[in-house]
């Protein structure tokens, strides 16, 4: 029998309580065991908090937030963010408005053929 006021009899009791919602890791494999690659992604967010207080209005603080949406997007698919907006901010005058999807990240990439990594 495990002391209940034990540092480990603590965290039995934490699991415990806690039972039903980790079991999801059991049954469903595809739930990762670690959140590391969200912590990672939002960290740069998270570090320049005080200087987001700086957009001066609100929608300074929207197009931060989508140029930043943007940049990230481009990391999760393996595009370097720098040579996609140079792509896209050259394309917008003359991309038609009904296909901006295609100005995606994701779908940029299959549009252009690369993953703008290269110079070329």
């Amino acid at each position: 029998m495990v002391d209940r006021s034990s540092l480990l009899g603590k965290a039995v009791a934490y699991a415990r309580g806690r039972e039903e919602n980790l079991r999801h890791f059991l049954l469903h494999a595809d739930i990762p065991l670690s959140n590391n690659h969200v912590e990672r992604a939002i960290r740069p967010v998270a570090l320049g908090r005080k200087n987001w207080l700086f957009c001066w209005t609100e929608v300074g603080a929207k197009y931060a937030a989508i140029a930043y949406t943007l940049v990230e997007c481009c990391k999760l698919h393996g595009v370097n963010p720098w040579r996609y907006l140079v792509d896209v901010l050259q394309r917008l005058d003359s991309h038609p408005a009904r296909d901006v999807y295609q100005l995606a990240p994701k779908n940029w990439k299959q549009l252009t053929g690369h993953d703008g990594k290269n110079a070329s």
